[in-house]
């Protein structure tokens, strides 16, 4: 599946959510999506602590090129200056994310087990003031979601 490199043309709206997202793990940058491939993933069950995630993260690559190495070529903090943020909408569209002039920005495509999302997109005019969306996270033993995991340094949080 083609997914667009540049950010400008993804599509943005707030009707549209919570689709347009990324379908696999990228690098953001204001210039271009570079697309992520994934390490292969061992045990899924285990509970990961910051450290886990970021080694695991180092182990994504493009063309060759590590996920520190891509950031290091785009001026940008390396992994163990980020931290995992979850980014349940708008907020992983690259288009937004571009809006928001955000530096570079490593998207991880992951699946959260036995937790539920639920979007609710008319408590705002969102077309007049674009925003966040409001999305409320619960448990949900048996479900699973597909999201974003975003390594955002402390001024991108």
């Amino acid at each position: 599946m083609h997914m667009e490199t540049n950010p400008r043309l993804w599509t943005y709206s707030s009707s549209n959510s919570p689709l347009q997202l990324p379908s696999s793990s990228i690098l953001f940058t204001q210039r271009q999506l570079i697309t992520l491939e994934p390490p292969e993933f061992q045990d899924t069950s285990k509970e990961l602590s910051r450290e886990d995630i970021v080694t695991i993260a180092q182990s994504y690559q493009h063309e060759n090129r590590g996920l520190d190495q891509l950031l290091q070529q785009n001026n940008a903090p390396q992994l163990s200056e980020r931290f995992p943020i979850l980014l349940t909408g708008e907020c992983a569209n690259p288009y937004r994310l571009q809006d928001m002039m955000m530096d570079p920005l490593p998207l991880l495509f992951v699946r959260l087990e036995h937790l539920c999302r639920t979007w609710a997109d008319s408590l705002d005019a969102r077309e007049v003031k674009p925003g966040i969306h409001h999305v409320t996270l619960a448990r949900s033993e048996g479900w699973w979601e597909p999201t974003l995991l975003g390594l955002a340094t402390r001024p991108q949080m």
